[in-house]
């Protein structure tokens, strides 16, 4: 308050001391705003993606293929949102069975997870755990995932696909083999001035600025709406339907939303017509009216109405359709006990919605934990009406897509807040009373990617210590590979902690007689120019190392870890063997420790055997698996236990 106040009497001051005639427009300095989009929602088949509406995306559910983003095994899977790591600023996110696609504010579209048929678009057809660029492609507006091939409208109205082209799924006049292909985005014939797309398993469909719609690919059941069955491999405008506002792909049927709120659809019948007869042309959906969006991507599809209140039709074996049973609807039914919602998404088998106070709610098919409810108890299992997605790491419990922003003048933190607080008088300050404006004070937990529950504490410890930095927050998953950029951060971290300097003011105190002249021709980080200057990290090679080459994405193995903790321990007076004083016969581990290692591996043991621990699950078996990649999270745990050696 004294701050603000001298603030605002400094700002009177100087307008008295100017002449009566000038006129003065005050000039106030703000710093940039904070990225903001809509939240969103995706869903695949056996996991479930959500876009915040700070840029961020998360993940859950299966990690087959990748889906997840995480880079971690594809045999896992995660019961709670986990966030994609190295994508920011995204403007929308889609997913299909086995990949997941995202589109970044600059126009880029970004993909993980399958890529069998090139449907990643990075130019090879090598499965990725982490997003890749799709090649050749910007200036893109929406995005769309199908199976086994992806499609992008950009910002001239032209779209884009890539992929399988089996059944013609690109548009570019050829398709009809499995092994038709395009790794890299091609053009879809004959399309201009489109404004949306979707796509599912093996067809598309677009939207364009008159209100009509054209779809392509396969056609088994008259899902492109031409009054045929015959596969198209370029796009045919869908028979008699104008005024169209929306659209939706399903596996064998689509959906449109008419200007009117009314839904019609057409191909094979789980379409909701009140029938069980497919159409080769647009029915209209029964009973259903003032809608605001559609959804579909396999047998059921989805609609919300101007009153926030979600109805769905078609295949419910899983529970999808959320009406509390597990019984085929052919003509819309409510989903139970939801209101307030404001968007909605399918999987293959489950459903997915996002409420106003930005939580998430979902129900169906739960295998994988695609719900993202974290329930053990009765796994796996469907559930047939809607549950709540839930944050072990949030105050509340569950998982929020809308930043608590203050926006009233009171610095509350209501559930929706249509911006952030702005600075309205002529100093800058926020017009309200009391300390308000400020943002919730984030903690370890906020940037959370999953560890060990038993390396919780140590992280907190480490944290308080000020060994983790926002970069090593931002960008690590603890139970993955560390990797140099990021050890050279805590061990500069470290450094700073023992000595109570900075690393470059601790570099100065030395004698120069002991430090390095060490320049990389691939890092320029002050962080690890100070460490080579120290020679706590002398390069990268396969002795030690040492050379001109940092490589600060390698990633570290525990020889390697062991070695950057004992030139930090000989920094601060600790007596490390040298090359050659330890032998193999002096380590209590049964496998080879390379000797340039030896010396502290053998200290740090004998300082504290679970510095570096072993590897083995075998009782009394000692293996130290000096190649294995180091865990984040037992790189951090290790300098713990170091500081604490050394303090």
């Amino acid at each position: 308050m004294f701050k603000k106040t001298f603030s605002l009497i400094l700002c009177v001051m100087l307008l008295a001391l100017l002449p009566a005639s000038a006129a003065v427009t005050p000039t106030v300095e703000l710093a940039a705003a904070a990225f903001t989009t809509e939240p969103m929602i995706a869903a695949g088949e056996l996991h479930t993606v959500a876009l915040r509406n700070d840029g961020t995306v998360w993940a859950w559910g299966s990690n087959r293929e990748g889906v997840l983003g995480n880079g971690g095994s594809v045999s896992s899977r995660e019961p709670a949102p986990q966030q994609v790591r190295n994508l920011s600023e995204v403007t929308a996110v889609a997913a299909n069975a086995s990949h997941t696609v995202a589109l970044r504010n600059d126009g880029t579209v970004w993909a993980w997870g399958a890529n069998w048929d090139g449907e990643l678009g990075d130019g090879t057809t090598l499965r990725r755990t982490r997003p890749v660029q799709v090649q050749n492609l910007n200036n893109v507006t929406a995005i769309a995932a199908g199976k086994n091939f992806t499609i992008a409208l950009r910002n001239d109205g032209t779209v884009w696909a890539w992929g399988s082209n089996y059944e013609g799924r690109l548009g570019n006049g050829t398709g009809g083999v499995w092994e038709d292909r395009s790794t890299v985005p091609v053009r879809v014939q004959g399309l201009s001035n489109m404004v949306a797309v979707d796509v599912s398993r093996g067809h598309a469909v677009a939207l364009r600025n008159d209100g009509t719609v054209w779809a392509w690919g396969e056609n088994c059941c008259g899902q492109l709406g031409d009054g045929t069955a015959v596969d198209r491999f370029t796009p045919a405008r869908v028979q008699g339907l104008s005024n169209v506002t929306a659209i939706a792909a399903g596996a064998f049927h689509t959906v449109a939303l008419r200007n009117d709120g009314t839904v019609w659809a057409w191909g094979a019948n789980w379409d909701g017509d009140g029938t069980n007869v497919s159409s080769y042309a647009p029915v209209q959906v029964q009973g259903l009216s003032n809608v605001t969006a559609i959804a579909s991507i396999h047998n059921h599809t989805v609609a919300l109405r101007n009153n926030g209140t979600v109805w769905t039709w078609g295949w419910n074996s899983e529970g999808q359709l959320g009406d509390g049973t597990m019984t085929n609807r052919n003509a819309p039914v409510q989903v139970q006990g939801l209101s307030n919602v404001t968007a909605i998404n399918t999987g293959i088998v489950h459903t997915v919605v996002l409420r106003n106070d930005g939580t998430v709610w979902a129900w169906g098919w739960n295998a994988e934990r695609q719900l993202g409810d974290n329930d053990s108890d009765a796994w796996p299992r469907n559930i047939t009406t809607p549950v709540q997605v839930i944050d072990p790491n949030d105050d509340s419990g569950f998982f929020h897509l809308l930043e608590l922003i203050p926006c009233d003048d009171c610095g509350e933190y209501p559930s929706i807040c249509p911006a952030p607080l702005e600075p309205c008088d002529d100093c800058g300050e926020p017009d309200c009373d009391g300390d308000c404006g400020t943002q919730p004070t984030r903690t370890l937990w906020d940037y959370d990617s999953n560890p060990n529950s038993w390396a919780r504490e140590y992280l907190e410890t480490a944290y308080d210590m000020g060994l983790i930095s926002e970069r090593v927050l931002q960008n690590s998953v603890w139970r993955e590979g560390i990797p140099r950029l990021y050890i050279a951060d805590l061990a500069a971290r470290f450094i700073e902690a023992q000595s109570g300097m900075t690393v470059a003011d601790f570099v100065a105190s030395r004698d120069p007689g002991s430090l390095h002249e060490i320049l990389f021709d691939d890092s320029a980080d002050p962080d690890v120019l100070a460490l080579a200057r120290l020679g706590v990290i002398l390069g990268e090679s396969s002795v030690n190392w040492e050379g001109v080459r940092f490589n600060p994405n390698g990633l570290v193995d525990r020889q390697s870890a062991a070695v950057l903790l004992g030139r930090l321990v000989t920094l601060f007076g600790g007596e490390v063997p040298e090359i050659g004083e330890i032998s193999q016969v002096d380590l209590p581990f049964q496998d080879a420790v390379p000797s340039w290692a030896r010396g502290s591996v053998y200290f740090l043991y004998h300082q504290n055997p679970r510095i570096m621990s072993n590897t083995s699950s075998q009782l009394g078996v000692y293996i130290f698996s000096p190649q294995m990649q180091f865990q984040c999270q037992m790189m951090v745990i290790a300098m713990v236990r170091t500081g604490n050696v050394v303090g």
